[in-house]
């Protein structure tokens, strides 16, 4: 279902209708939560684990390797470069997830990761399962229960509708728009929780300069040692809070064959895209110099601050 017309006005259309209706006043049964889980501690065998070490020898205990992600290219570069090099987990955490360039190479390089073996938790805003770009509305529930079905890959949704049609949604945002109304704009890649990403940049084409009719100039940072560790302590704070359901237990539809389709598709979808000439498309090894680089860019001290909502409203 795919509508190119303003995710507000259409939300508002399908609100009017069902007040008028008298409808969207019934409060809903939330599925069962998820157990917890934490992310695991970082391992010797990594292609972070020496540079780490060399951290540590040079400037002890506490100090992470920094280096600022200006450029848009490079803010994709180094996530490709990341999730290229894991060995064993990646975790991500975005308020924004398109499904447009970057966003299918990021996710097709995620899978890629999965297929080796890498274990992978997604937590993104709920937000992305109702647009598919800036301006076009498009439920892509589907496409989430396909992501979710790999055997690797574990997904949440921050503050889900349980309702998820259009208008059921748009109901339950009459009914609970306290609940609704609190969204999630974390940005993080955590990577064998010696690695990370953070800062300004959702996963979008305009965030990394590949949007034909705009782009951001955005900011992030990367990070290696003991940051990510305490970025890992945020994303467990949310992946485990009263805020989040998993993707399976929505009952998402997925078709038989859906997951082998997906994957067909958007390999040819990215081998016919002009804008990527300069990026692999293919998962690549990133070692030497530019795994290295961060470790040797700015050694210094670092604090992740979080903010966290503690209960979630009940439907008034």
């Amino acid at each position: 279902m795919r509508r190119h017309v303003p995710p507000l006005l259409a939300l508002l259309a399908a609100c009017a209708a069902l007040v008028l209706a008298g409808c969207a006043s019934q409060p809903l049964e939330r599925p069962p939560r998820p157990a917890p889980r934490f992310a695991a501690p970082p391992k010797a065998d990594t292609a972070f684990a020496a540079i780490e070490q060399s951290l540590r020898k040079s400037n002890g205990d506490g100090v992470s390797g920094f280096e600022i992600l200006d450029h848009n290219e490079n803010g994709l570069r180094w996530r490709l470069a990341l999730v290229d090099s894991a060995r064993h987990t990646i975790d991500l955490q975005y308020y924004v997830w398109f499904g447009d360039t970057v966003g299918r190479l990021l996710i097709k390089r995620v899978i890629d990761a999965a297929d080796r073996g890498v274990k992978v938790r997604i937590l993104i805003d709920d937000l992305n399962s109702l647009l598919r770009d800036a301006a076009t509305v498009d439920l892509r529930d589907e496409l989430l229960a396909t992501i979710d079905s790999h055997p690797n890959v574990e997904m949440r949704l921050f503050n889900p509708w349980t309702r998820r049609d259009l208008v059921g949604r748009a109901g339950e945002a009459v009914g609970e728009m306290a609940r609704l109304n609190q969204r999630m704009h974390n940005k993080s890649i955590i990577v064998d929780n010696q690695a990370t990403i953070l800062g300004g940049r959702n996963l979008g084409d305009e965030y990394f300069g590949l949007n034909p009719a705009f782009n951001f100039h955005d900011l992030d940072v990367i990070g290696i040692g003991p940051v990510a560790r305490q970025a890992s302590a945020v994303f467990d704070r949310y992946w485990n809070s009263d805020w989040v359901l998993a993707v399976s237990a929505l009952k998402l539809p997925m078709k038989r064959g859906a997951a082998d389709a997906a994957r067909d598709r958007m390999a040819r979808e990215l081998a016919g895209n002009r804008s990527l000439a300069n990026i692999p498309l293919a998962p690549r090894d990133w070692g030497g110099k530019s795994l290295r680089s961060p470790g040797g860019s700015t050694p210094a001290a670092a604090r992740c601050i979080r903010t966290c909502p503690r209960t979630v409203p009940s439907a008034t």
